[in-house]
This record gives structure tokens, sequence and C-alpha cells, in this order.
């Protein structure tokens, strides 16, 4: 029975697994083993060398192929061929001499006679005709496993190369099979030692019934009934991850990890890690590529569907040769695969996260990441979906401004009822974050929402919020234009009157403040439009709201502007509720405390009030209230 660690050995180290857990693990692949084991063994038995080279990307299941690869030659064919798997990496390779060295170190062969001789040139001479005595003495020949192909050629410069490709050439007793996760220059180039040497296969991605058949095998292999028993219930999550992966085993393995473990809420978390975690893997074969060939790629990859060339070639602004002959090499090189579509032929990138990984460094306001939106859908209900709203939204209101981007993510997601209330919640606390360009994508959103489906209550409420979002950008006049408008679609609405007439005092106090006095006088006057379609009670209350917050200013010129621009609207209409206010300015500015004497008593703690707000000090107040006061603090420590 597999153990977890076995497990984990399978997603990193397939080499240290045990061979019977390697094979119950092992799907989608089975026909291709099988011929390129027929391959390796007739090439052996013919005495002809084989080379060849399994590319597929990272987490695809090249280290498992060729581990079960190495034991299946090693098992059937020992009689006649001497399997030789080299380290996953071998970083002491930096000669040719060197990889022959380690050749003989693996076979457990005395090498010191051989490093006592003091020419480079002599030593690898040594080293191959060793390796060749053994190979006539057993009657056997060698076939080399390697890992990671282009970081061994990384380490081996040109001449090195030149040297390795002759001995190759020259020594029929070698094979190699090789791996790497992308078609690299030592391979393609036509100035390479190595150009056009390997024969190439390229590792799929698993379909969704191998995915499934995987972890069957791998619950199985725990013997982890309960897993088994719920796999149905877990079947459509597995299709989001298929979706959104592109089938890659070693994603396969740590979703299952996750179930089992029970962290399937960390499961975004985790996906995004891995494909951070890619990001040098994705940024060197952006760097492979050249300008022409580059430009073209990162147009497939970024195109939401697969594209035609004739697309292509308008998206990259090349002529349409151009891009056929480009797209032939990056299909032939395992870059792009294409797709016969009607008269047409399409092409969309090999390998799925590269794509995903492309869209997920899009800065948010751009366009939403396609794959992740569905992956979403098929990973939540819909009402673990609202939920995961309500509980991201909670965490934005408290601070934490990285529930943003799930946010807004989530959102489309939304069942169009839900999607309609959240884009009105979310709306507003972009603006607030200095989201500018993300909340004018939820506004456009809901225009398009409210003409689709006629929703002439949705569409009366977005002006309120394109009102908003002109302030945020300092367009003052359309923002006026907008506030009127709302009004206008819901001229029976108190509340949202109200709440419109709310936000304009709000906004004229911030101009108020920062000096901008026609700004604030255009938002008074719209406050004073809009007012008329309410009780004249409630006008009043929200007047003297409005100046209340302008005495907390704490500056007398706001105070006093902003009483000024009320009496020019509005004339002797609030004359009795504003004049404490006037009286709380003279004193202020006067200093003179003995004004307090020509009020009633409760008026003079009313005036103090204002006084205290405006000078935030009790340095103006009568004594009588500041020991009213003093007692009543005096009281509240006592408690």
């Amino acid at each position: 029975m597999a153990t977890t660690n076995d497990l984990i050995l399978y997603r990193y180290s397939p080499e240290n697994m045990p061979q019977e857990i390697l094979r119950k693990l092992f799907v989608g692949r089975e026909k291709l083993l099988k011929s390129m084991v027929k391959e390796i063994e007739n090439a052996a038995r013919k005495k002809t060398p084989r080379f060849l080279l399994i590319v597929g990307p990272r987490g695809i299941g090249k280290s498992h192929f060729l581990v079960l690869l190495f034991h299946e030659i090693n098992n059937r064919f020992g009689s006649f061929l001497i399997p030789i798997k080299l380290r996953e990496e071998e970083y002491s390779v930096y000669r040719a001499s060197d990889l022959f060295l380690r050749i003989l170190e693996e076979k457990k062969e005395n090498t010191k006679e051989i490093l006592s001789l003091a020419n480079e040139d002599e030593i690898l001479h040594a080293a191959i005709e060793k390796l060749k005595l053994i190979s006539k003495r057993d009657g056997k020949r060698y076939i080399i496993f390697i890992e990671n192909l282009h970081e061994l050629f990384k380490q081996l410069d040109t001449h090195e190369l030149q040297k390795l490709r002759a001995i190759f050439q020259k020594n029929d007793f070698f094979s190699v099979v090789a791996s790497a996760p992308m078609i690299f220059p030592g391979i393609s180039e036509h100035d390479e030692p190595f150009y056009n040497f390997f024969q190439i296969q390229f590792l799929s991605e698993f379909s969704l019934e191998e995915i499934k058949n995987l972890i069957q095998k791998i619950a199985e292999a725990e013997n982890n009934k309960k897993f088994l028993d719920d796999f149905k219930k877990y079947e459509p999550k597995i299709h989001g991850m298929s979706h959104l992966t592109g089938g890659s085993p070693r994603l396969v393995i740590l979703f299952y990890e996750m179930i089992t473990r029970g962290e399937l809420e960390n499961i975004e978390n985790a996906f995004f890690k891995i494909i951070d975690e890619h990001t040098p893997y994705y940024q060197e074969i952006f760097q492979l590529l050249t300008g022409q060939r580059r430009k073209i790629f990162d147009a497939v990859i970024s195109s939401e569907a697969p594209i035609t060339p004739k697309q292509l070639s308008e998206v990259a602004r090349l002529d349409l040769p151009t891009v056929t002959t480009q797209l032939r090499r990056l299909e032939q090189d395992g870059y792009v695969i294409s797709r016969p579509m009607g008269r047409s032929t399409k092409y969309e990138v090999r390998e799925r996260l590269f794509r995903l990984w492309r869209e997920m460094r899009q800065p948010l306001g751009r366009k939403r990441v396609s794959i992740l939106l569905e992956f979403l859908q098929y990973w939540y209900t819909s009402e673990e979906r609202k939920e995961l709203f309500r509980t991201k939204f909670e965490m934005l209101e408290a601070g934490e401004k990285n529930a943003l981007k799930d946010l807004c993510y989530i959102t489309e997601t939304l069942p169009m009822e839900s999607k309609i209330e959240a884009r009105l919640k979310l709306t507003p606390k972009l603006i607030e974050l200095g989201e500018r360009e993300e909340a004018a994508y939820e506004i456009q959103s809901l225009k398009e929402t409210a003409a689709q489906f006629g929703n002439k209550d949705l569409e009366g409420k977005i002006p309120l919020h394109e009102g908003n979002l002109h302030i945020s950008e300092k367009r003052y006049e359309k923002a006026i234009d907008a506030y009127k408008n709302a009004v206008e679609n819901f001229p029976k609405d108190e509340d949202f009157i109200e709440s419109t007439i709310e936000i304009c005092f709000n906004f004229a106090l911030d101009e108020l403040t920062t000096g901008n006095r026609g700004n604030s006088t255009k938002f008074m006057k719209v406050v004073h439009e809009i007012s008329k379609e309410l009780k004249e009670d409630k006008v009043a209350m929200l007047t003297i709201n409005f100046l209340k917050n302008a005495a907390d200013s704490g500056d007398i010129q706001v105070v006093k502007v902003a009483l000024d621009e009320i009496i020019k609207l509005y004339g002797n209409k609030y004359e009795e509720r504003i004049k404490f206010i006037i009286k709380a300015l003279e004193i202020v500015e006067t200093r003179d405390i003995q004004k307090y004497y020509n009020l009633q008593i409760e008026e003079r703690e009313i005036v103090g009030d204002i006084v205290k707000r405006i000078t935030k000090s009790d340095e103006l107040l009568p004594e009588e209230i500041r020991r009213k006061e003093s007692r009543l603090t005096d009281y509240i420590d006592a408690e």
C-alpha cells in the first residue's frame, strides 16, 4: 500500500518510488511506453543507436515516464543492454569526459587510473575506451537516461558539445533517452552541434478521463476507501480542475492530497502558488524565442480562443506569410498545436497552464482571467460562491485589500441577480480604494446587463455610481450631470434622493476644505435643485448636518463659506435653525465669551458645542459649561 510519503515522492521524485507503485499510477501513456520499448529493443537487436528526447512542460509526467521506461529496459533487456540512469540534476558535468566518467561511476567501475592522467583529451579517450571494452566484453550496448537535457547542455560549451556529438556518431554502442520541458536552441538551431540529432516525442496533457483514472488509482494505492466512496461528489470539482490545468499530473496529486487532508478551501492559494513557481520557466521560454516568433507566440497565448493565422497577422501586425512560417516553426518545436476547424486551421498554446500564467499577469482592471472564472464556476456551487463573496467582502471592509481581486473574479461567476447585487455593492468600494479602472469595468457591466434585460430599476441606479466615479477623477461637470440624472430616474424615492443629497454635501465639503469654492458651490446647487423632491424638515436636517460637519473641520473659513452658500441658496428659510451657528462664529471670531450671556441657558450649551467643534478646545466656553463638562468627565472616570 502506498503512503503519503510515497505520493510526495511521486509528485517530485518518482525515481525514488517502488516500481510497483510507479506502474500502478501509470495512466494514459501505456501505448507510447510500449512503442518506445519496442523501438529501443529493435534498434538494440540490430545494433543501431537511438537518440530520443521526451518533451513536455513541468509536472506533465516526464520523470515518471522516463523512470518507468528505464525499469522496463532494465528488467526485460538486461542480456543485451546496459541501462544507465543519471541523476535528475547533474551539476558536475561540464565536459564530455565528465559525462562518461559519471557513466562509469554508475557502473561502479574504478576510475582512479583514468583520473590520474594529466591531459583532458587523454581522460576522455580512456573513459570511452573503458566503456567500449566493457560493452565488447559483456556483449551489451549502453542506453543512457538523462533528465533535463537542456540544463546539461547549458553546462557544456560548444566545443564540448561538438566532442560529445562526434563520440556518439563514432561509437554506435551508445543510445540516449533524454527529457526536457521545451525545445531549446541546443537542439533546434541550425548552427548547434546537436541540431536535428534527437527524435522528439511530445507528452500530451491528460484527458479528463485519464485524470479521474489517476486519482482513483492513487486512492486505491493508499487504500483510501472514504475518498473512493465519495468520488462522485468530487467529480464536478475534478472537471473544473481539469479544465483549468489542462491535465497536469503534478496538480492532480496536489488536488488529491488537499481533498484527503480536508483543505479544499485552500486550493486556490495552492494553485496560484504553483503558477507563480512556474514564472522562471515560462520567462525562460519567452527568452528563447526570437523577436517575431515571440510576438506571435504571445498573441496565441493571449487569445481567449484558438486563433487563425489571418487573425494573428492582424493582432501582431505582421504579414501573413511571416506569421504562417513562424507558426509552423512554433508547432514543430512544440509550443503551439494546430486544430482544423471547418475550412480554416486555428492555433492554440500546447500547455494550458502557460496561457493561464500569461492571463494571471494582467493587472487588475484588464480583461478577466476567463479560464479562472470557469474554474470557479466548476469548483464552487452558486451558494458557495455567494457565501465566498460575502466573506471576502467582509475581509475587504476590515482592511484586507488583498481580497479585492478575488471579489472581482467571484462577482463574475455569480448568478445574474446576485451578480447585479454584488456589483452595486462592490463598485463604491472600488472607487473608495482608487481602483477607478476596475470600477469603470463594473459600471459598464451593469449598463450592459440593464440594456440586455431591460432592467429600468438597475438603469436608474447606475448614474449615482457614475457620479461618484467622475468625482474621484475630478470630472465635476460630468458628476453633477450624473447626480441629476440619478434623481430624475427616481423622483419619488425619498431614500435614494436623501442619499444623493448626502453624497453631494460630502463632496461640497471636501471641495471647500481644499479651497475649491467654485466646485463646492456647484454641488450645493445640485442639492438645492433635487431637494425640492423632499419634505422640508428632511432637507433642513440634511442641511444642518452639513453645517455640523463643516464645523467639525475645525476651519472657521470653511464654516463661514458653507454658511454663506446655504444662505445664498435658501435665503432666510432656515434662519431659526442656523442662528446658533451664526452666534458660534461671532464668538470664535471675536473671542468674546460675554456673547453667551445674550442667550438663554439651554441655547448657550448648543452654541458652546458648535464653538468647541470649530476650535477643538474648551477655551471659548463659559465657565459654567466647562465645570459641567468637568463633572461629567469625573463621573465617567469614577464609573
